[in-house]
C-alpha cells in the first residue's frame, strides 16, 4: 500500500510504521501537498531503506523530473497527464513507472505494455486528490500491476484509498488515523 501526499517526517514515519509499502511525495504547483526539493532529501534520506519512495509528479517537465528523481534518491516516478512519449522516457532512462490515468484512459489496453509497472485511475479532477465515480460502474483506484511490483492486482472503490479520517481535502493529515 502506498500512502501518499507526505509532507512531514512525522507524517512519514506514521505511514511506516502503520505498514505502507511505499510513500508518496508531490511534486506539482499550486498543489497542497507540494513539497520542495530541499524537504524531498530529508524526507527520501529517513525511510529510502525500508519502504519505497515515491516521486509523484504533474506538469513538470519529464527531464526535470528525472533529474529530481535522481537527486533525491527516490525509487521511482508516478505520472499524472502526461503523453506516452513522456512515460517512454522514463522507462528508456531505467526509472520505474506508475501511470495515473484518467478512467477512459486506463479502460482499455494492457498493464505493462509501455513498460510501466503499474495504472493509478485517477480522480476524474486529475491529481486533485478527490475521490469519484465513472457514471457507468464503480472504477478500481488503481488497476493491475507488473508481476515484479509490489502492489494489488486491483483495489476496488469501495476499499478506501486511506484509512477514513486519515486525510481530508485540502491536505489535512491525520496521523493517528493512518
Amino acid at each position: 500500500m502506498k500512502v501518499c501526499g507526505l509532507r512531514t517526517l512525522q507524517d512519514v514515519e506514521v505511514a511506516v510504521a502503520a505498514g505502507a509499502d511505499a510513500v508518496g511525495f508531490v511534486v506539482a504547483d499550486g498543489s497542497p501537498r507540494h513539497v520542495s526539493e530541499a524537504e524531498l532529501h530529508g524526507l527520501v534520506d529517513a525511510v529510502a531503506a525500508r519502504v519505497r519512495t515515491v516521486l509523484v509528479v504533474k506538469g513538470v517537465p519529464i527531464e526535470e523530473a528525472l533529474g529530481l528523481c535522481s537527486r533525491v534518491g527516490a525509487d521511482l516516478l508516478q505520472t499524472h497527464g502526461y503523453p506516452a512519449q513522456d512515460e517512454a522516457r522514463v522507462v528508456s532512462a531505467g526509472v520505474p513507472l506508475w501511470s495515473a490515468k484518467q478512467p477512459d484512459a486506463a479502460s482499455g489496453g494492457l498493464v505493462g505494455a509501455s513498460g510501466e509497472e503499474a495504472w493509478l485511475v485517477d480522480s476524474p479532477q486529475a491529481g486533485s486528490g478527490r475521490p469519484g465515480t465513472t457514471r457507468d460502474s464503480p472504477r478500481p483506484t488503481a488497476v493491475g500491476s507488473s508481476p515484479e511490483a509490489s502492489i494489488p492486482t486491483t483495489w476496488w472503490p469501495r476499499s478506501p484509498r486511506c484509512a477514513p479520517g486519515a486525510s481530508t481535502y485540502p491536505a489535512v493529515s491525520r496521523p493517528s488515523e493512518v
